[in-house]
């Protein structure tokens, strides 16, 4: 027995499983719980086979391998959406479901030759630095209201453009410290979750 349950990932995203997938003793489905991390949702058991897909204005559209990637739109902005979500039903007076904020908050990344991280108020990024000998002198740091770009002497440069978010460029800072380069983007929204860097 049982019935086909949906499960909301994202403003129009579905995963649909087998309600009774646990009773039915079908084995964890990895996949489809990190996807649901990745979402906002935090760790959520998922047992056996489910499929994923698109449903606007009541009709199926199409969901492409493509939109599994993780740079996919409907993925960056699903932490956003059900963070919102949440604190609807928060002030609905209803139980929220997912995430904490300062979960998501915590969540950053990186790409190749940098990291960052964010609170409510700032992105940090960092850059190792080619070698110990390399000083502040050797670091050139540009911040605007939506870039941020670094050159540094006989390492790497990097452009962040546009920036996910609008950034105070007065009040951003950067650092060398322990080999590599600080940067802190004070951000001009407070409280707003960054999904990317840029």
């Amino acid at each position: 027995g049982g019935s086909v349950e949906t499960f909301k990932l994202a403003e129009n995203i579905n995963l649909y499983l087998d309600e009774v997938g646990a009773l039915k003793q079908l084995s964890k489905n990895k996949r489809a719980s990190a996807l649901a991390n990745k979402c906002g949702f935090g760790d959520v058991p998922f047992f056996g086979d489910m499929y994923i897909g698109r449903v606007v204005s009541g009709r199926n559209m199409d969901f492409t391998l493509s939109d599994m990637d993780p740079s996919a739109k409907w993925m960056i902005e699903a932490p956003i959406y059900n963070l919102n979500k949440q604190a609807e039903q928060h002030a609905a007076g209803l139980s929220p479901v997912g995430m904490e904020a300062d979960a998501i908050n915590a969540v950053g990344g990186g790409g190749e030759g940098y990291k960052w991280a964010q609170t409510p108020e700032d992105v940090e990024v960092t850059v190792p630095l080619p070698s110990p000998e390399t000083k502040a002198r050797d670091c050139k740091i540009t911040f605007a209201r939506r870039s941020l770009n670094i050159v540094i002497r006989n390492g790497s440069s990097f452009s962040f453009e546009p920036l996910f978010g609008d950034i105070h460029p007065d009040d951003s800072t950067w650092t060398v410290s322990d080999g590599s380069l600080v940067i802190t983007l004070e951000k001009a929204k407070e409280g707003m979750v960054w999904s990317t860097l840029s």
